[in-house]
């Protein structure tokens, strides 16, 4: 029995009775994914192929390439802002304002599957001490949470995180003041 190539592709027989090759590896710079076919007339070919196109890198077993918060952003900006009637200018303004000043800077390069949470209530903590209204916080917030809410759509990741963040909230005083 010959040994398994992983990585190298499978190989089914078709109904017409030829053979096919499927290859899958991901480009490790874009990120994309490709699954490159080729047909032969025998099983032999094909496993002869596959066999060349692991010993020359045509296919390689590649980890899947680690799926950053701008990318995924980057996707999710392709894929749901520009299709037409999806979202108001007024929400796109919204999202590309809180990812430019505040996400992308503090999280855009960190793996979507490893976001710190603790980091991001710290965050938060701070942006209310230095005075950022409430309300500018929770918008912040809600931007993460569509981007990883998306993220979860497309199982980029398993569950959104944000479930366990708590928005500060305004001191006491601040609010009896602001009731009378």
């Amino acid at each position: 029995m010959a040994k398994k190539l992983y990585g190298a592709g499978t190989i089914v027989k078709l109904k017409n009775g030829k053979w096919k090759w499927r290859g899958h590896y991901y480009d490790q710079t874009t990120g994309q994914e490709h699954r490159p076919t080729k047909t032969f007339n025998t099983k032999k070919d094909a496993e002869e192929f596959r066999e060349q196109a692991f010993k020359t890198g045509y296919v390689q077993k590649i980890n899947k390439p680690q799926m950053t918060v701008e990318r995924a952003y980057k996707k999710w900006q392709k894929e749901v802002w520009d299709v037409p009637g999806n979202l108001s200018d007024n929400t796109i303004r919204g999202y590309i304002s809180n990812y430019a000043k505040h996400i992308l800077p503090l999280i855009g390069n960190q793996d979507l599957r490893k976001i710190d949470i603790d980091k991001l209530q710290k965050y938060y903590n701070r942006l209310k001490k230095d005075g950022l209204a409430r309300k500018t916080i929770k918008n912040i917030n809600q931007s993460l949470d569509a981007l990883l809410s998306f993220c979860v759509l497309k199982k980029m990741m398993d569950t959104n995180p944000l479930s366990a963040i708590v928005i500060p909230k305004d001191p006491m005083h601040k609010r009896a003041e602001q009731a009378t």
